[in-house]
């Protein structure tokens, strides 16, 4: 496209002189001179070749290297100012003498060519299912993970976060889930598959999200879930040297917080509860001179975010470059908590005559303090235990070792202190990352090019883990300090090569493409641990005098591929797509280790047909129809193939009477030899929509996917030894879904603007497990119990499996009536219990009476973007969010328990009582004999969401100010992120989804997201 720009520069460069020659001949009439400068609004960079026409005439002019022009006219003239890619500008003359023009980028030109497998494509020509981001759009939100970004930006691709901890990347999935296994897309970047999370938003040109078999089948294998084809920014000559820096910074607060009770709230509670059981009340509660801490003040805080960017780019016709380097940096809400990268990224193209070099280097440093303990697992978080702390125990005392209070009386909890555990611990993660390829196209002859290109990424990572002696209480406590510390090193390497052909011929028009590629990775890591070292202020392995434990890892996988395409059209009207790739993974045996995916896909342009009527509503009208095949071969490496682990300490013997010890070895993987590539046929049939001169674009897609032979581990009992069941290639899933994206675009006078929204369903279901029951149970909130989702075939993923509630017993009555053949189905039931239904009438209350209820998947998502421009003024606004997803929440049930003592939410203080029977709480009772705390409906929440995710408004100053000191733009803003959360769900954040794919949903003391509040500055020279 960059050779497509210059040569049209060019032309309309000799064109303006030729008009210019031929206007000499009127120059003698009354006339003035007029002069300026001609700028992007984009960056402020000064525009050479811009073509100037005196309207209405074939009188005009064109700008020089720098921008400049100077042309002859009348007073009462108006000059139209064009260039390619920009939009069209008419500036009456009105007698001035100095005139300086900025045109706006015409983002519907730009959007004309999207990257697919290998090459780009006009838009207009895709058969395909292939989505565009808006980059000027995701460019005003902020934030150092381009992942994350991406959410609502586009149909189809859904981005939640797992956990709002500072670095945790989000879990992206295209098109809902295809497999059980590893929904993660394929990221390309550059050309190389790569880290989208190692990608600064600030470097990045375009982004293209393949969604169906027929774009995506190009890759193979890793596109089973999907392809994300990031561009980064590259030097542009004909824009001349540019410097660009932005900056923002900005506070973040918890946007929530859940209402626990205070000390003199506990106390009423837990003598409620005491009463009610028969029983005395607890000390603590009826006196004493104890603490009244709010664990939520004490643990959460404001943060801080700032980000700085600075790049420089240019060249000349031969040689381009684009050089950039950035830091970003986050204090968490949650304290101690944090995450800081550093980036740096150079990109530079050679090209003279038919040959053509270049590279791409990018090197990301990052440093992370995480939560001590995790918020994703099956017990108890560290956020869970800020619920669960008593607010009478002090956060410090000075007489305990490391500072930090415990229970301050025998019968209290023995809960930790999370301040305690958060701030004493250490646990820092850091990762080196560099992704570097180099290419080299050159052209054999006319439409002939040959394509080499080999990439590498590079990932060093380095965690350090340390727990110091410290007292809280009996329990909670550590006498032997522990020192871990884990280094690993992964390295990816791609090569590919290809020859691209294209044709045309009267009305036929094609492209071929062959090539060949090979992957190699490889991992490795080394682990060290020992304990008792000679203070807390070492942090080093050999200072350590206790046990000691080493192991360490290493896996190697491999494909190679070789593939095709051919696309064609016929008179711009009817359209084919057709690709087929063959991949062979090192992680199958070799009699499964080939795999050949094809696709073909048809588009049909109505609107160019001699029957479409000519007419200015609809611009363009499009059908489209795919169908492809893809592999899936995310799985472990050595499957099929039994492997052994040994020398560990848990599995080493000991012998005879000097107690020699000798290396034992265990099964810890069961050969899986006949495993095979999982494949997922894709179906789409979609439609593109132009109307009233492109101001409106419509695009709607309906897709349907069956993943055959789904690898799936068995269940196996503990008892056999192995780690994890045996993969097979069992399960079967289906999934289909509908998505819809509008745009309109507007521009009247010193105001445009622009609305995009987009909305997308999907639905999965299980048709085959292939083991016997056909189940997997999840969910589990605590320790590996209390499961609350279960995955079966006939039903979707993860789907909440959960007893099903009737209300609260009011009389003793009501409770012998719940009853089934004489036998009381609840008999440790009273008034106030939670009645739970026996739903399958077997008379019998036990795990059979559970009931599927929704899951965490939506019904729909959306996401609705508003951008507004009037003179310097900019405005946006961007809405985001989910209907019809179902969240557990664990916190709710962690607090409403009352077989615990731990602290409890305020709601307790309307719990049913005889006088007061209006509620829906149940009675506290210590102990909860009728087990009201399992896991039911009590506790699942509808999590739908409308977030306005981002508000922004800028001011750009004006350029007669700016150009005095060699600016070309700056531009301040203002910008709230996470804003306002509109939602019926009563903990934290309704949008986190958890990692696990079993746990989705599951709010097990989630990290939540902070709400921003910024100011940034964008500059460019």
């Amino acid at each position: 496209m960059r050779h497509s720009i210059r040569f049209l520069s060019l032309i309309a460069v000799l064109f303006s002189v030729l008009c210019a020659w031929n206007a000499k001949p009127v120059l003698a009439q009354s006339s003035i001179n007029v002069s300026g400068v001609v700028t992007s609004s984009d960056d402020g960079s000064v525009l050479p070749g811009v073509n100037i026409q005196i309207k209405g005439t074939f009188k005009g002019t064109s700008t020089d290297s720098e921008g400049r022009y100077s042309i002859t006219v009348k007073e009462n003239d108006v000059l139209v100012f064009s260039f390619i890619s920009f939009k069209k500008k008419e500036v009456p003359v009105q007698g001035q003498t100095n005139i300086d023009v900025t045109l706006e980028l015409n983002m519907l030109s730009i959007e004309d060519v999207v990257v697919v497998g290998y090459g780009t494509q006009k838009k207009s020509d895709l058969t395909g299912s292939v989505a565009s981001v808006d980059i000027e759009a995701m460019e005003k939100l902020s934030g150092e993970n381009t992942a994350e970004l991406l959410q609502g930006q586009v149909s189809g691709v859904t981005v939640t976060e797992g956990s709002g901890q500072p670095g945790a990347g989000p879990v992206v999935t295209i098109r809902g889930l295809g497999t059980i296994g590893n929904n993660n897309p394929l990221y390309i970047i550059d050309g190389m598959p790569g880290d989208i999370d190692k990608v600064d938003p600030n470097n990045i040109e375009s982004i293209d999200v393949l969604k169906d078999a027929a774009s995506a089948a190009i890759y193979g294998s890793r596109a089973s879930n999907g392809v994300v084809i990031v561009k980064t920014k590259r030097g542009n000559a004909q824009q001349g040297s540019t410097i660009k820096f932005d900056a923002y910074s900005g506070v973040q607060s918890l946007s929530k917080r859940i209402d626990l009770a205070n000390r003199e709230q506990y106390n009423s509670i837990s003598k409620q509860m005491y009463e009610n059981a028969g029983l005395d009340p607890l000390d603590y509660t009826t006196g004493g001179n104890y603490s009244d801490t709010d664990w939520q003040e004490a643990f959460f805080q404001p943060g801080f975010e700032q980000k700085y960017n600075i790049s420089i780019a240019g060249g000349s016709d031969e040689l381009t470059y684009s050089v950039s380097g950035g830091f970003y940096d986050q204090e968490g809400i949650a304290i101690n908590t944090s995450h800081s990268k550093v980036n740096f990224r150079v990109n530079t193209d050679y090209t003279r005559g038919r040959l053509k070099l270049g590279e791409s280097f990018s090197y990301v440093r990052t440093n992370t303090n995480n939560l001590t303990r995790p918020d994703n697992g099956g017990g108890y978080g560290i956020i869970y235990q800020v619920m669960d702390n008593l607010p009478h125990t002090s956060i410090y005392n000075s007489e305990n070792e490391g500072g930090y209070g415990g229970p301050a009386h025998p019968d209290m909890p023995k809960s930790s202190n999370p301040v305690a555990s958060q701030m004493l611990t250490t646990n820092e993660g850091q990762t080196d990352f560099i992704q570097a390829n180099v290419y080299g196209e050159y052209e054999v002859i006319d439409n002939l090019v040959y394509e080499l290109r080999f990439g590498t990424n590079i990932n060093n990572g380095y965690l350090d883990y340390f727990v110091p002696t410290y007292y809280v209480s009996s329990i909670y406590k550590n006498e032997i300090s522990y020192l871990a510390q884990n280094r690993s090193r992964n390295v990816e390497t791609s090569l590919y090569t290809l020859l691209r052909y294209t044709g045309n011929y009267q009305k036929h028009s094609y492209n071929l493409m062959a090539g060949y590629s090979q992957e190699r990775g490889e991992y490795r890591s080394s682990n060290a641990a020992i304990d008792d070292l000679p203070s807390n202020d070492i942090h080093a392995l050999s200072a350590g005098g206790g046990s000691a434990s080493v192991s360490g890892w290493v896996y190697e996988n491999t494909m190679r591929s070789q593939f095709g395409r051919i696309t064609y059209s016929y008179d711009d009207r009817y359209l084919f797509t057709g690709n087929i790739r063959r991949d062979g993974s090192s992680r199958f045996a070799k009699k499964n280790r080939y795999g050949v995916f094809p696709s073909a896909s048809l588009g049909w342009r109505i609107t160019n047909e001699d029957f479409f009527p000519d007419n200015s509503v609809i611009t363009d009208l499009k059908a489209r129809l795919s169908w492809g095949k893809l592999g899936n071969q995310s799985i472990g490496d050595y499957q099929f193939i039994p492997t052994v682990s040994s020398g560990s300490n848990y599995i080493n013997y000991v012998f005879g009477s000097d107690q020699n010890i000798y290396n034992g070895g265990i099964v810890t993987n069961f050969a899986a030899s006949d495993i095979k590539w999982e494949t997922t046929t894709s179906r789409n049939i979609g439609l593109d929509l132009a109307l009233l001169e492109d101001q409106v674009q419509f695009t709607a897609d309906y897709y349907f996917n069956t993943t055959t032979d789904m690898l799936v581990n068995i269940p196996i009992p503990a008892t056999s030894g192995s780690a994890a069941g045996p993969l097979t290639n069992g399960g079967e899933m289906e999934t289909e879904g509908v998505e819809f994206a509008i745009k309109y675009s507007k521009g009247e006078g010193d105001w445009t603007y622009n609305l995009r929204a987009n909305v997308s369903t999907s639905r999965n279901t299980i048709t085959q497990l292939g083991f016997k029951d056909e189940a997997f149970t999840g969910g589990f909130i605590e320790y590996d119990t209390h499961p609350t989702t279960r995955t079966v075939v006939g039903s979707e993923v993860a789907r909440f499996y959960l007893y099903e509630t009737d209300g609260l017993f009011q009389t003793e009555e009501e409770v012998a009536s719940h009853s089934s053949n004489s036998n009381l189905l609840q008999p440790n039931a009273a008034p106030g219990d939670i009645r739970f239904k026996d739903t399958n009438g077997d008379g019998i209350l036990d795990e059979d009476d559970k009931v599927y209820m929704g899951s965490a998947a939506p019904d729909f998502e959306y996401g609705i973007t508003f951008n507004s421009n009037y003179k310097n003024f900019d405005f946006s606004l961007f809405l985001q969010g989910m209907y019809g997803n179902k969240m557990y929440n664990g916190t709710k049930f962690l607090t409403h328990r009352t077989d615990r003592n731990t602290n409890f939410s305020t709601e307790l203080l309307n719990a049913w009582t005889p006088g007061n029977m209006d509620t829906d709480i149940p009675r506290n009772i210590s102990g909860d004999p009728n087990n009201n705390a399992r896991p039911s409906d009590r506790f699942l929440e509808d999590a739908s969401y409308l977030r306005v995710k981002n508000l922004q408004v800028g001011y750009k100053l004006p350029g007669k100010f700016l150009n005095e000191y060699g600016i070309k733009k700056l531009r301040v803003y203002m910008s709230f992120q996470n804003l306002l959360t509109l939602t019926k769900y009563s903990g934290f954040d309704p949008s986190l989804s958890n990692f696990s794919l079993f746990r989705r949903g599951v709010d097990s003391g989630l990290y939540p997201l902070a709400r921003t509040a910024m100011i940034g500055i964008q500059t460019s020279f």
